[in-house]
């Protein structure tokens, strides 16, 4: 049986935010326009990725409200360390904290709704974005969507969870490359450990389907040195409507830049 996720949702209403004199006509321009939904990245945070990097600022200096999600075993939801009730058995006696992709995605929807009425935008990077593909399917009322980092490949997909486990939680030796390369990005901090190596197992459990489009506009950005992402052509393919976008950068650069950030602004205004 699936653990219930725990997650973390928090607004950051734009009327909160002191706007600089030359920034209020932007702000009045987008009064009553959705709130913005923000999905971070794998072992990453909502304050890492969204606002030290500035993009909550930016999007409260274009008058947005904004939802900020930390996943299970980040940020604000990062849980003790301990492995979490519903575990598997790993190798050594490591433990796999059991979650379930579609059940994250519907308490994102659930909690997003708690807190905003009406349809909302979502921006989400790397595993935020691959999240994001899937939410209007889900039942969140999506407007529209911008994703940046987004790989069409899932590479949790080839690990050996009961392996991944044992390499993260215990510190056994990794028997290969991936799976020493990802159980690094996920192995600290230590609070909410467990919860992370549940999540990259929920992951492998239910492949991303590239062809499985959301049928609302969407903005599909990569990093023109992003090795993880690629190149997003993929997704012109795929999308009934939207567009693809090429910005400087790697994986996280792209995130960064000022042409994603530029372009994002202006597809979700």
């Amino acid at each position: 049986m699936a653990t219930t996720p725990q997650l973390s949702l928090r607004p950051a209403p734009a009327a909160q935010a002191s706007l600089p004199d030359g920034d209020a006509a932007a702000a009045a321009s987008s009064l009553g326009a959705p709130a913005v939904v923000l999905i971070h990245g794998m072992a990453s945070s909502s304050e890492r990725d969204f606002e030290q990097s500035g993009w909550v600022r930016a999007l409260h200096e274009a008058g947005r409200d904004v939802v900020l999600v930390d996943l299970p075993g980040h940020g604000t939801a990062a849980g003790d360390g301990g492995a979490v009730g519903g575990a598997a058995a790993g190798e050594g006696g490591a433990e796999v904290p059991v979650l379930d992709v579609p059940e994250l995605l519907g308490h994102i929807a659930a909690g997003v709704a708690e807190l905003v009425a009406g349809p909302v935008d979502v921006l989400g990077f790397s595993l935020g974005s691959r999240l994001a593909w899937d939410l209007p399917a889900a039942g969140l009322d999506v407007r529209r969507l911008a994703l940046v980092g987004l790989a069409p490949q899932e590479p949790f997909g080839a690990l050996d969870p009961q392996a991944f486990a044992a390499v993260v939680l215990e510190g056994a030796a990794p028997a290969d490359p991936l799976t020493g390369m990802i159980a690094g990005m996920v192995a600290q901090p230590e609070a909410g450990r467990a919860e992370r190596v549940g999540l990259v197992a929920a992951l492998g459990a239910t492949p991303f389907d590239p062809q499985a489009a959301p049928a609302v506009p969407a903005l599909v950005a990569a990093g023109a040195e992003d090795p993880v992402a690629g190149s997003p052509e993929w997704a012109a393919a795929v999308l009934s409507a939207g567009q693809t976008l090429v910005v400087p950068g790697d994986h996280v650069g792209s995130l960064l830049s000022e042409e994603f950030r530029a372009a994002a602004l202006a597809f979700l205004a």
